[in-house]
């Protein structure tokens, strides 16, 4: 027996076009045989990725072809290959490079359509999974997870997890405003005595802390630990010292 994916395309006009996935087949009733295998659910992912990938690239570059000012085609200069990480493995993309329409002053002469577009090489729903996985467990370990439960490629490894935490701390930094006046004009000041990280207000000189308003400001520990010790005793019901005894293995772990 087998089993043909197929995936239907409908383009604005109504044509449709069919390109097959994958074919999987099935002659043995065995219990490592029924349904769909880890290794095949990954690769029926890896292709309809790509195939949707393909499919929005060739659109976007259709419209960016001509002029929005007066319609004339594009000149192109030559192509380079564009690789863009997703959850359902890495994308190899070709990026044409235009040269701007004469109707129009600009200061570069030409320019890449779909780097302008993608100017982060990562999707955010890997970025997302990568941070958040990355805040439990050590890069290595967030890794080897991704690489379990995804159809993810050798590309992906713990330089790049690091990095992409790195980013997303550097992007939440310069979001922080001041907690009394709203104030953007926010600097980091070092660590206050119980450890956080605690910032400086230029406008009204408050210093501050990201748990400074919130039920956990007067604690020590995180608030992680904290919901995690309250689990653990409305659970298991421990004391705080066998909770203190539990926490000293399992928390290094997570």
């Amino acid at each position: 027996m087998q089993f043909s994916v197929q995936v239907v395309a409908v383009d604005a006009a109504g044509a449709e076009r069919i390109r097959e996935v994958a074919v999987i087949g099935r002659d043995t009733r065995q219990l490592e045989t029924l349904g769909l295998s880890l290794a095949e659910g990954k690769a029926i992912l890896r292709s309809l990725q790509t195939l949707v990938v393909e499919q929005q690239v060739a659109d976007h570059l259709e419209r960016e072809r001509r002029c929005p000012a007066c319609g004339k085609a594009r000149r192109r200069k030559g192509t380079h290959p564009l690789h863009f990480r997703t959850a359902f493995g890495t994308q190899t993309l070709t990026s044409p490079r235009l040269h701007h329409c004469p109707c129009q002053g600009h200061q570069q002469r030409t320019f890449s359509p779909l780097a302008a577009r993608l100017p982060e090489r990562t999707s955010p729903e890997l970025t997302y999974l990568a941070t958040k996985w990355a805040s439990l467990a050590s890069y290595g370990l967030t890794t080897k997870l991704l690489r379990d439960v995804l159809p993810l490629d050798e590309g992906v490894q713990p330089e790049m997890v690091r990095r992409q935490v790195q980013r997303v701390a550097a992007r939440i930094d310069g979001e922080v405003a001041c907690l009394r006046c709203g104030s953007q004009a926010v600097r980091k000041a070092g660590l206050d005595r119980k450890g956080a990280h605690a910032y400086r207000c230029w406008d009204c000189r408050r210093c501050f802390t990201a748990r400074s308003t919130t039920p956990f400001a007067d604690y020590r520990f995180l608030p992680a630990i904290i919901a995690l010790a309250v689990r653990w005793y409305w659970r298991y019901r421990l004391s705080c010292n066998r909770q203190g005894d539990r926490g000293s293995d399992d928390l290094l772990v997570i």
